[in-house]
C-alpha cells in the first residue's frame, strides 16, 4: 500500500472517531448494514462506492468472466457481455460494502493513482461502423464492445 493511501485511510477513521466523539450523546448506530450507517460514515462509504475500478473481460466458451484485480476475489460471471458488466458491478459493490463494514482496508483503483485509463484512436469509418453493429447486437456500447475484445486479445 502507498504511503499516501494509508495516510487516506487513517484520515478518514481519525475522523471518524471526532465526529463520534462531537456526537457522543447521540447512539452510535450498529454497522450492520448501509442503512443504519451514519452521515459521515455513509459518505466515506459513498466515496469508495463512487471510484471506477478496471475491469477485465475474458470470453469463455458459455459466456464471460469479469474481474477486478484491485479488489482481491472481486469477480463474476454472465452468459453475455452486457449480463458479465451488470454482476460484476454489483460484485463491486457488495465487496466494497463488506470491506467497510469489517473494517478491511478498500484500495484505490489503480488507474485512480497511476494511469487515466483514457485512450484516442482514429479508426476508418467502415471499421467503427461495423464495431458498433456488433456491439449493438451484443447489447453493449461500442467503448464496452471495444474493452470486450482487447481483453480477450490481451
Amino acid at each position: 500500500m502507498s504511503r499516501g493511501l494509508s495516510c487516506r485511510v487513517r484520515r478518514d477513521e481519525q475522523s471518524l472517531a471526532t465526529y463520534r466523539q462531537s456526537h457522543s450523546d447521540a447512539p452510535v448506530p450498529p454497522r450492520a448494514s448501509v442503512k443504519n450507517y451514519t452521515n459521515f460514515e455513509k459518505m466515506v462509504l459513498d466515496y469508495y462506492l463512487s471510484l471506477k475500478y478496471p475491469i477485465i473481460f475474458y470470453p469463455e466458451s458459455e459466456g464471460y468472466t469479469a474481474i477486478i484485480k484491485d479488489l482481491p476475489g472481486c469477480m463474476s460471471v454472465g452468459e453475455t457481455l452486457s449480463e458479465a458488466m451488470e454482476n460484476i458491478e454489483e460484485a463491486r459493490e457488495l465487496w466494497i460494502e463488506t470491506a467497510y463494514e469489517c473494517g478491511d482496508e478498500i484500495p484505490l483503483p489503480l488507474t485512480e493513482v497511476e494511469d487515466s485509463g483514457s485512450l484516442s484512436l482514429e479508426i476508418p469509418k467502415s471499421l467503427r461502423r461495423s464495431l458498433a453493429d456488433n456491439a449493438e447486437t451484443a447489447g453493449v456500447s461500442i467503448e464496452q464492445y471495444i474493452l470486450a475484445l482487447l481483453s480477450k486479445a490481451g
